[in-house]
């Protein structure tokens, strides 16, 4: 595939926010859909260095890897910010995946730096949606996971949400 390359996060191996531009935004999916944040990462990398930051970020990604199926899809969203699709997943299992997902990373122990305890906090939404309104939604449920730090906070998709961060139609008559 020879846009593999332009869509990779180098760092991660994830999907670069790139390919959530070109390729995923405007899509429609049943899906779950997560945005996963690691805990004090600015802190991490002012108190343990740059080398033990990009080691977190590399060793969280490959840990959501192993929590997830090779039809899921992990993105690098940001800095230390991940983005996770799981397309037609049930329900249940969606948040059984990210509560694994957080237990793992929080249970991990990092032989190079033993006095770095990571911990992600996570925001879920899931049903049918487009893309963006679904993860924006995801990105304000976690902001509150982020306010009690290592939480998982999910929510069914609403419509209602979407409608509320639609642009403001009257700004488009001129």
């Amino acid at each position: 595939h020879s846009n593999e390359l332009i869509y990779r996060d180098a760092l991660t191996g994830a999907y670069n926010r790139r390919f959530y531009e070109e390729e995923l935004k405007h899509k429609y999916l049943n899906a779950g859909v997560a945005m996963i944040d690691l805990d004090d990462f600015k802190l991490c990398n002012d108190t343990f260095g740059h080398a033990a930051g990009d080691a977190a970020l590399r060793l969280t990604a490959s840990i959501i890897h192993r929590c997830i199926r090779s039809t899921d899809m992990l993105v690098r969203y940001g800095g230390d910010e991940f983005l996770l699709i799981f397309p037609h997943i049930p329900e249940h299992v969606f948040i059984k995946r990210l509560e694994q997902i957080r237990a793992t990373v929080q249970a991990l122990h990092m032989i190079e730096y033993p006095d770095l305890h990571l911990t992600v906090s996570i925001g879920g939404v899931y049903g049918a949606c487009t893309l963006d309104p679904g993860i924006r939604q995801a990105d304000k449920l976690l902001y509150q996971a982020k306010e009690c730090r290592n939480k998982c906070i999910t929510a069914a998709f609403s419509a209602e949400e979407a409608e509320k961060t639609k642009p403001n139609q009257e700004s488009d008559k001129l």
